[in-house]
């Protein structure tokens, strides 16, 4: 149309009396019914613009490059100011010390000072080859130990149509902070299946000096059971409002009839518990045997102690989410094999119609995202301690370490989130908890983001500030809070739900029924 500039990527027009939007030539009813990938993709555009907009990161003053064009002012992307060209060179026998190429990477500048436009230029580094056998250079040392504990033991392939391998860095915002220390992205390197494919390198200020160790003469850092205390502050807080809005306390409602519970402090089934206050566990079945509260044994299930008795028949799963429970100070765990009767289609169909007021009364669900059956162990527990390491290399003055895997790796490609019967209790529960292998999440349905378990200050969101939900009901995954039927959200989540897996065909109905409620 006449007058209207070619790439712009809003356009309005007027349609029946109402304003629609085009973003990236699409309006939003159209992004929402496209496949998943693209939906993931606005989703990234609208959050990047928005901050970048709302929350700007000052870039450092204009500086010449020699050997290269003049930075201009008005510039998308910085080129190359993280450059060093007559880098200080130290001694290969010293911890710091760095390679030919390494050296003249500004890497405060790159953690510390780059604007936002920075991760639109790839930084090369050397071959992987070099990489993976240049003990001497503490950043090659730091990459080549992130890139095995990515790919876990497997072999890593060092060549690719019978050229090397290049590795090569992008710089990416924190999620939970992208006005603070921006973390690094290594390219190039190829990820063997069965792996997240995603290796990070960020800045690591420890809180607690106790998690820090020294193996083979370098820095690292483990964390290997749940911190208790800080998931208990999390969903606390949550429920007294101190998360950003006003206070929404699930608990002490009403329940359905013959609504059980497993009383973790007596290690047996109770019922008739008035308004409780309890936790709920989400978690995958699979093929596990598993302990199952049937009519044989109901009445043996509610004698005081029996659970205990019984624990050999218990998963590994419900056994660490009871110990978890009595860790965070609740009495009171609802697991649905041994809350529900299950072989009484009575109390099935009862207790399933009530799914929705289930799980968003609880005062916390616990998402077992770390294992993919039921006998798999929560990690993090006594049980299963977890054994990932973050190795510490002091370069320039900075603390880098690699950094586990994020909340979309670690979650959101889990097992436990390919299941029919999990994205409802994800979606109803108004706290989680997601256990992973390497750390633990909460999210809440007041933010959009997550709070992470980490040492690190930045890492972890403790320190930030309540940011507005900046997808709204756009956001895919989320239950609406108001109350009105909207078509665009009930139809993204039913196509999430229709490419979930699901044992039982019978069962397509019974598992959608609590998030059709909600609706």
């Amino acid at each position: 149309m006449g007058g209207e500039e070619d790439n712009s990527e809003a356009e309005s027009s007027q349609q029946n009396g109402a304003l629609e939007t085009k973003i990236l030539g699409r309006t939003l009813p159209e992004w929402a019914a496209s496949p998943a990938p693209d939906r993931a993709m606005i989703a990234d555009h609208l959050y990047w613009t928005w901050y970048g907009n709302t929350y700007p990161k000052p870039a450092p003053q204009k500086q010449d490059v020699p050997g290269n064009k003049p930075i201009q002012e008005k510039a998308e992307t910085p080129f190359r100011r993280w450059w060093i060209e007559s880098p200080q060179e130290s001694q290969a026998d010293e911890p710091d010390y760095l390679c030919e190429t390494c050296r003249h990477i500004d890497f405060k500048y790159l953690i510390n000072d780059s604007p936002l436009e920075q991760l639109h230029e790839e930084i090369q580094l050397n071959s992987l080859t070099h990489v993976l056998q240049n003990e001497k250079c503490a950043f090659c040392r730091l990459v080549a130990f992130t890139i095995r504990a990515m790919v876990g033991g497997r072999e890593i392939d060092t060549t690719f149509d019978e050229k090397p391998v290049m590795c090569s860095m992008i710089t990416l915002p924190i999620e939970t902070d992208t006005r603070g220390p921006r973390q690094l992205l290594l390219c190039g390197v190829p990820a063997p299946d069965g792996t997240d494919g995603l290796s990070l390198i960020y800045s690591l200020t420890p809180k607690d000096e106790t998690s820090v160790s020294e193996v083979n003469g370098h820095k690292s850092v483990t964390i290997p059971d749940i911190k208790y205390d800080l998931v208990k502050k999390w969903y606390i807080d949550c429920n007294d409002g101190n998360c950003g809005l006003n206070p929404s306390k699930s608990y002490g409602r009403e329940m359905p009839k013959s609504f059980r519970l497993i009383d973790v402090d007596s290690d047996c089934i109770v019922h008739s518990v008035q308004k409780p206050r309890y936790v709920a566990l989400s978690y995958v079945w699979g093929a596990a045997r598993t302990l199952r509260n049937v009519n044989d044994i109901r009445k043996d299930l509610e004698v005081k102690g029996s659970l205990l008795k019984r624990a050999k028949e218990l998963p590994n799963t419900i056994k660490d989410a009871i110990s978890l429970t009595r860790k965070l100070g609740e009495q009171y765990l609802w697991v649905d094999s041994l809350c529900i009767i299950q072989d009484d289609p009575d109390d099935q169909a009862q207790q399933i119609a009530a799914m929705d007021l289930i799980y968003s009364s609880a005062v916390l669900t616990i998402a077992a995202a770390s294992g993919d059956t039921a006998d798999a162990h929560l990690a993090g527990m006594t049980s299963n301690p977890r054994e990932f390491r973050q190795h510490i290399e002091k370069i320039q003055g900075i603390n880098l370490a690699n950094r586990p895997s994020s909340f979309g790796r670690a979650i959101d490609k889990s097992v436990w989130n390919t299941r029919a019967w999990t994205l409802q209790e994800r979606l109803l529960s108004p706290r989680v908890l997601f256990v992973g292998k390497q750390r633990c999440f909460f999210s809440c349905q007041h933010r959009q983001d997550v709070f992470i378990e980490s040492d690190d200050v930045v890492e972890s969101g403790l320190d930030r500030e309540y940011k507005p939900n900046v997808y709204k009901n756009e956001a895919p995954m989320m239950m609406l809070s108001s109350g009105h039927v909207n078509i665009s959200s009930y139809r993204r989540v039913v196509q999430e739900y229709t490419s979930r897996q699901m044992s039982f065909a019978s069962d397509m109905l019974n598992a959608f029924e609590g998030i059709a409620t909600g609706f």
